[in-house]
């Protein structure tokens, strides 16, 4: 019996439909809440459960049940908050957001570990 792995997607553009569309493919993997600016948009992902989006990421990074978040909004601001918010609430962080390591890597990486979570990027 395999452990699942609750995950909060931060973003579903480009980057985070692509995300979605990859961690669909992961059997143990289970998209627990995305956030998006727009929940009302027309997306193209014909199998997205619409009732699993909310403007409200902060709720995301708070939730209890998620085990990981998968930060895909870029910029700095927001995405830093949230991050720092997620791994002060325990979750392991992943993101794609290269300028969020280089302004902020080495305090969130330090708070990762004051924390026992890890952050990964790409």
């Amino acid at each position: 019996m395999s452990q699942v792995i609750n995950v909060g997607l931060l973003g579903l553009g480009t980057v985070g439909s692509g995300v979605y569309k990859v961690l669909q493919n992961f059997g143990v993997v289970k998209i627990k809440k995305i956030s998006v600016k727009n929940p009302g948009k027309k997306r193209n992902l014909p199998d997205l459960d619409e009732s699993i989006l909310t403007e409200d990421a902060l709720s995301i990074v708070k939730d209890k049940s998620i085990d990981i978040i998968v930060e895909v909004i870029g910029g700095v601001k927001i995405a830093y908050n949230l991050v720092k918010e997620a791994i002060i609430n325990k979750k392991h962080v992943v993101t794609a957001n290269k300028e969020l390591i280089a302004k902020h890597g080495r305090e969130l990486f330090e708070l990762a570990k004051e924390n026992d979570v890890v952050i990964l990027y790409e």
